[in-house]
């Protein structure tokens, strides 16, 4: 569902929202819990785009219901993880960042390509 020029809601994400910023590379602002990446690259087909255009991942914060389908989307398209510092200072053996503190079999490390901090510009949309 269109919001603004650039900005959809991604339609069938339960228990949070998800959110996709088109532009020339496309942005997806968290990802909903574990079974919605299914629904995110139905919605970058159903606006003609390909999943290979995500190209970033934005977490707004660590919740499972926020961040839980990060990981296999950014296996899927190769989109990198973006996090606020604070929300990545919990980091496992191989880096990857704890998004739970309870190690459930249905919530998947996610990846932290970059960490953003407070005041940050990042290159979407004319800078969010």
């Amino acid at each position: 569902m269109k919001i603004v020029s650039g900005v959809h809601k991604i339609p069938g994400v339960r228990w949070s929202s998800a959110y996709l910023m088109d532009n020339v590379r496309l942005a997806v602002v968290d990802t909903g819990p574990p079974w919605s990446g299914g629904k995110v690259l139905w919605h970058i087909r159903s606006i003609g785009r390909n999943p290979a255009d995500l190209d970033a991942i934005l977490q707004t914060h660590s919740h499972p219901d926020h961040v839980s389908s990060a990981a296999g989307l950014a296996r899927r398209t190769g989109a990198r993880g973006y996090a606020h510092s604070l929300d990545a200072r919990h980091r496992g053996e191989s880096g990857e960042v704890l998004h739970y503190m309870a190690p459930l079999p249905f919530l998947e490390r996610t990846l932290v390509d970059q960490t953003i901090e407070d005041r940050d510009v990042i290159p979407m949309l004319g800078g969010i």
